[in-house]
């Protein structure tokens, strides 16, 4: 149960720097970040927020997982 655990939070701690690391190199030289249109803005956003959830969720599941294998 403790290794599912430390799996699903290195897991989403991949996840979460893989879209910090997209995040970066869409910024320009000013801090902005550019896309090619507005739909592919918004979708890049949904997708993005959807993926947060995922991370969010791994995240709180592998440390339910750590902390119960102590109990």
């Amino acid at each position: 149960m403790r290794i599912i655990g430390v799996i699903l939070v290195i897991i989403s701690l991949v996840i979460r720097f893989w879209l910090g690391k997209k995040n970066f190199e869409r910024r320009n030289a000013f801090g902005v970040q550019e896309f090619k249109s507005y739909r592919h803005a918004l979708m890049t956003r949904l997708g993005e927020n959807f993926i947060h959830f995922i991370f969010y969720f791994l995240f709180v599941t592998g440390c339910f997982f750590i902390i119960a294998s102590f109990a």
